[in-house]
């Protein structure tokens, strides 16, 4: 008997709405009304509007099949948060699905499954809410096991292995089944899985190995390119707890984590494991004591931080507190997930004691959210003779739509002439500025065509440039949305090609996605955080 791995999948996923017409806004502000079929499948999702949501004509122009496979193709969290945003806002937003893929379980579990690997557990379960015919079933308790996985929650991922009873022989549960004997002490009993699984003929060699490994065995264990939450995880048991301090383990594993349990993990550095007289952050006089504070460089420092930035009532200790917290942060790799969870925090910090502990730091987080309200007045406290300053005004405008129909101005001609060190940056920013609408200046124009010209990063495969621009000429939001962060990747926009962005940063204009577009200039023109992923 065939199984639907995911039960009930027309009222599912898929849900079907009477939805007779839908209109969408095109690129030039036009209005294109659509029409749909009386009763029309429709994806639900866990944004709205009014948090981002794409319009519901997403997937027009796209098939399931392709739909598929860029879904599976896009990167999860990137050092870019906008590229990291445009795969999320795809797979959060409803509306109606790629073209056949009302009744294609591998668009379902394509969509579902990539937000696991986006650590979005949160938004899993809001689609599980919205639909509770997808929550029940084999496929649906994989979904949840993996984000337990990836959170390194194994007690939790076990508790979901106990409780199956459809398809409890397959490979995917026999395997965590293995695992959580082993986590449970029961070490014979998880050799008897394993071997059951092998005699059965599934063929996984490097989860044997690890099986053998840590049930005392020692074996060299090969990862394959894309491994599973669960081996990855039995692989970081095999290291063992030796020789990993708690700041090592935190920051490999916050990426990953849910705000809840990043929180959770932050807050438990901060206590202290000696005797002296600051616990938790606290002097005994009860005020932070940040000197101390920045001066410790182990892990009770990061927990004693956030407690600052979350606890105190002095704007200027919040600040402070902030600015050695995503500092610290970004030289971990870790900026997006520390900024996205003490974000909430900042709201009352005035922009002069922002600027006056680290300007670059806050300029990063007001463009990892597209903020242009707090980006633009850091301009003012940034000495004229500081080149970041030129950075700010360019982000600022990139965000604010001030190139469009202006020319290039002249310190950014001044720069192209010039040559120099700053030549690169110079053309890597005239690209940009042409692909947000501004007009080149005559002499950008007369040096750019008589001579060679240093460009910094890698192209982009001309297939996938070529993919990209037609998905954008037809309309196809998800559709472009996907190509571009695949172009873009882990590494984001500094690693590619000038020429290859921009054109990236032309076709999200020409989809209609515009705040996409200016983002991507807006962090470019600043430059990411090193490996903030």
């Amino acid at each position: 008997m065939k199984h639907n791995i995911f039960y009930g999948l027309f009222t599912v996923l898929a849900a079907f709405t009477l939805a007779p017409a839908v209109i969408a806004q095109t690129y030039d502000g036009g209005v294109v009304v659509e029409d749909m079929s009386s009763a029309q499948a429709y994806d639900v999702g866990a944004i709205g509007a009014e948090d981002g949501a794409l319009p519901p004509t997403l997937w027009n122009g796209t098939g399931a099949e392709i739909a598929v496979q860029l879904i599976k193709a896009a990167p999860g969290n990137s050092r870019s948060a906008v590229v990291t945003d445009m795969v999320a806002r795809v797979l959060l937003s409803p509306g109606v699905p790629p073209r056949g893929g009302a009744d294609n379980d591998a668009y379902v579990g394509a969509r579902l499954g990539k937000l696991v690997d986006l650590d979005r557990s949160d938004a899993l379960e809001a689609i599980f809410a919205r639909e509770p015919n997808l929550s029940r079933g084999p496929a649906a308790q994989e979904l949840r096991a993996d984000a337990a996985l990836r959170a390194k929650d194994a007690a939790g991922a076990c508790l979901i292995a106990d409780s199956v009873e459809e398809q409890r022989a397959a490979p995917y549960w026999a395997k965590l089944r293995a695992f959580c004997h082993i986590e449970r002490g029961e070490l014979r009993a998880a050799e008897l899985t394993a071997d059951l699984l092998q005699q059965s003929g599934h063929d996984d060699p490097a989860f044997y190995a690890a099986i053998l490994t840590l049930t005392g065995v020692k074996t060299k264990v090969t990862l394959p390119d894309m491994p599973s939450p669960l081996l990855l995880l039995m692989v970081e048991r095999m290291d063992g707890p030796a020789g990993r301090d708690p700041l090592t383990a935190f920051i490999e594993e916050a990426p990953s984590l849910p705000p809840a349990e990043l929180e959770k993990r932050l807050t438990l550095l901060s206590i202290a494991t000696d005797n002296d007289d600051i616990a938790g952050g606290l002097m005994d006089t009860g005020e932070f004591d940040l000197d101390t504070m920045a001066a410790d460089t182990g892990p009770r420092a990061w927990g004693r931080l956030y407690g600052a930035v979350k606890s105190s009532s002095d704007e200027a200790v919040r600040a402070k507190a902030a600015t050695l917290l995503l500092s610290r942060a970004e030289h971990a790799g870790i900026f997006t997930p520390i900024a996205k969870l003490i974000t909430p925090h900042l709201s009352g910090i005035p922009v002069h004691l922002r600027a006056q502990f680290d300007a670059h730091i806050w300029a990063q987080l007001a463009v990892r959210e597209g903020n242009l309200n707090a980006l633009r007045p850091l301009y003012d406290f940034v000495a004229d003779d500081d080149p970041f300053k030129t950075r700010i005004a360019l982000a600022s405008d990139a965000l604010g739509n001030g190139f469009m129909q202006g020319e290039t101005g002249a310190d950014m001609t001044a720069r192209f002439i010039g040559g120099g060190d700053g030549k690169t940056r110079a053309v890597r920013d005239v690209f940009i500025a042409s692909a947000l609408g501004a007009r080149l200046s005559d002499p950008i124009i007369v040096d750019m065509s008589k001579s060679d010209i240093k460009m910094s990063g890698s192209p982009a495969a001309a297939g996938q440039m070529l993919a990209l621009e037609n998905a954008a000429a037809k309309g196809a939001q998800a559709e472009t949305a996907l190509r571009a962060a695949t172009i873009l990747g882990k590494d984001g926009p500094q690693a590619l090609h000038p020429d290859s962005l921009s054109r990236v940063i032309r076709a999200l204009y020409a989809a209609g996605l515009t705040e996409f577009a200016t983002r991507l200039a807006a962090e470019d023109f600043l430059g990411a955080p090193k490996g903030a992923l």
